[in-house]
């Protein structure tokens, strides 16, 4: 990912462990994340699709999960999406309570480098007994 970009050139999607996606210019660069999100990104053979996972009444804005698809990155940003459950953080799948993972698997919005995660026995936020941390602290 280029290190160059900042600000509202800052748009990058990771698609795999090593792809991201850059910026279409078209509407899908400005949606915004909320941590309680109404779509989901759904990455089939075909492509990637924005999809519903809850109702959306006209005039909503449509939201989705930054996290749902950023592994092993330090990014962190700052949320401010106001919602009840809002983390107050951006950050790394690996930086979401366990029950938001497996609620975003069940809902097949994560790519596969992050099912592969949750599979592997050698991450520790999935072996039995640990604890993990709801959210990341800002650097």
């Amino acid at each position: 990912m280029p290190k160059r970009y900042k600000g509202k050139n800052d748009r990058y999607l990771q698609i795999e462990r090593d792809y991201y996606l850059g910026p279409s210019g078209e509407i899908d660069d400005i949606i915004n994340h909320s941590c309680n999100p109404n779509t989901g990104l759904k990455f089939t053979p075909k492509g990637i699709f924005l999809v519903a996972i809850r109702d959306v009444k006209i005039g909503d804005e449509i939201t989705w999960d930054y996290s749902s698809t950023l592994f092993g990155s330090s990014w962190k940003m700052k949320c401010d999406c106001r919602e009840e459950n809002c983390r107050r953080i951006i950050g790394d799948f690996t930086l979401l309570d366990r029950r938001i993972q497996q609620k975003y698997l069940r809902l097949g919005i994560i790519p596969k480098h992050l099912k592969e995660y949750m599979e592997s026995t050698r991450h520790s936020v999935y072996n039995k007994g640990v604890r993990i941390k709801k959210h990341a602290q800002i650097a």
